[in-house]
């Protein structure tokens, strides 16, 4: 949230924050520690989905090559890590987290159970990296996810949270999509 609010802050007219650069770094270190590393004690999509929205707004500004690559592998780690293809949605933390440390700060605050309510957070990151490659597989798994995020979103859409992350931006997925299309304007030349 802090890189999109200093970049909006710079839409606005302020001159670049020396803070940003910090915030990037760590928002690539996060992804790190999630997904190369694995120091993270758990991971979960939703947030992956909240760094990588932060990550592309910032790569839309600086075009920083740091980022596509980052986004490539959040998203290939969430869904390995995360995707349940029965219920067509991500498990809500990676772990049990009852299980993990109780010094660690996310100690027994959340399980693995299928969290459809989040689907419309993710879609559009996996439409972005559709949008940038090329590859329709990112398409195919963009579209399950929003698809079951418009269908199974469920009840829990009812609270602010879940319904302001889902629809912060999931008209997004829509527009990448449309401009990954025959006539619209793919992405880059982003290497798969």
């Amino acid at each position: 949230y802090a890189i999109m609010n200093y970049l909006a802050a710079e839409d606005m007219g302020m001159s670049r924050r020396q803070r940003l650069g910090d915030m990037v770094n760590q928002a690539l270190g996060h992804i790190d520690q999630w997904f190369v590393l694995k120091t993270a004690p758990y991971m979960r999509a939703f947030m992956v989905a909240i760094t990588c929205k932060a990550l592309i707004r910032y790569y839309e500004v600086t075009q920083d090559p740091r980022v596509p690559p980052a986004v490539k592998k959040a998203i290939d780690g969430a869904w390995t890590q995360a995707w349940l293809p029965q219920q067509q949605t991500f498990q809500y933390t990676n772990v049990e987290t009852r299980n993990i440390s109780p010094a660690s700060m996310g100690y027994n605050t959340g399980g693995t159970d299928p969290s459809p309510d989040f689907n419309l957070v993710l879609g559009p990151v996996y439409a972005w990296w559709y949008m940038q490659s090329g590859d329709t597989t990112y398409r195919d798994k963009a579209d399950q996810i929003f698809a079951a995020g418009v269908t199974k979103g469920g009840p829990a859409l009812y609270y602010a949270k879940q319904f302001n992350q889902n629809y912060w931006w999931s008209f997004e997925y829509l527009h990448y999509r449309r401009l990954a299309q025959p006539g619209g304007k793919v992405g880059s030349s982003v290497e798969t």
